[in-house]
C-alpha cells in the first residue's frame, strides 16, 4: 500500500511539473513575440506636450505678492518679515534673502561678513490665509545695521516656458523697504 501512495505521488508530481513547464514556456514564447513585434515597429521620438489643465493652473505672479515687516518686530539685527501671497497656486518661499542699502539715491547691496554663508534650500509655503511669517536674523551675515534706508530682498523660482517648448527656471526678486534710526 505505502508503494503504491509513493508511485501516485510521484506521478501528481511529475503531471503538474509537467503542466508548469508547458505554461511556463508558452507565456515565454508571448513575450518573445511581443519584443520581436516591437523590434520591428518604427520607433518614434517622445513629443514634447503641454503639461495637462489642472483646475485654478492659473500662473503665480509677483503682482499678487506683498512682504512687510511686522510692526515692533525692526531691530538693527533683525526682523520678523511677513509675506502675503493673493495667488491662486501660491509662490514656494527659501530662506534666502539680502540686504540693500540705499546711497545718493541708489540701492547698493551690502556686502556679507560671512564669505561662506550657506541657507537652508527648503521651501516654505503659504498658510491657507495665504499669509507666511519668517523671522530673520541678518547680524550673522550682515553685522549690526547702521542708521540708514534698506530693503530687504527675497526671490522665488518659476518655470517659463521657452519657444521650443520646453521649461526653464527665472528668478524673480521682490522687497520690503524699511529704515533704522
Amino acid at each position: 500500500m505505502k508503494k503504491s501512495f509513493i508511485f501516485c505521488s510521484m506521478i501528481i508530481s511529475i503531471l503538474l511539473l509537467t503542466i508548469g513547464i508547458f505554461f511556463g514556456a508558452k507565456k515565454i514564447q508571448q513575450q518573445t513575440n511581443t519584443t520581436s513585434q516591437n523590434e520591428n515597429t518604427a520607433v518614434q521620438e517622445p513629443v514634447q506636450q503641454e503639461p495637462p489643465a489642472v483646475e485654478n493652473s492659473e500662473e503665480p505672479t509677483l503682482d499678487k505678492v506683498t512682504m512687510t515687516i511686522k510692526e515692533g518686530s525692526l531691530t538693527k539685527k533683525g526682523a520678523t518679515i511677513m509675506i502675503e501671497d493673493k495667488n491662486v497656486n501660491p509662490f514656494g518661499y527659501g530662506y534666502w534673502y539680502r540686504i540693500d542699502k540705499k546711497e545718493n539715491g541708489e540701492w547698493k547691496e551690502l556686502e556679507a561678513k560671512n564669505k561662506n554663508r550657506t541657507v537652508n534650500a527648503l521651501a516654505y509655503l503659504v498658510g491657507e490665509d495665504g499669509k507666511a511669517e519668517e523671522k530673520i536674523d541678518w547680524s550673522k551675515d550682515y553685522g549690526t545695521l547702521k542708521k540708514g534706508q534698506y530693503r530687504l530682498v527675497k526671490s522665488v523660482e518659476q518655470s517659463i516656458a521657452t519657444d521650443d517648448g520646453k521649461y526653464e527656471l527665472e528668478t524673480l526678486y521682490f522687497w520690503t523697504e524699511f529704515e533704522i534710526e
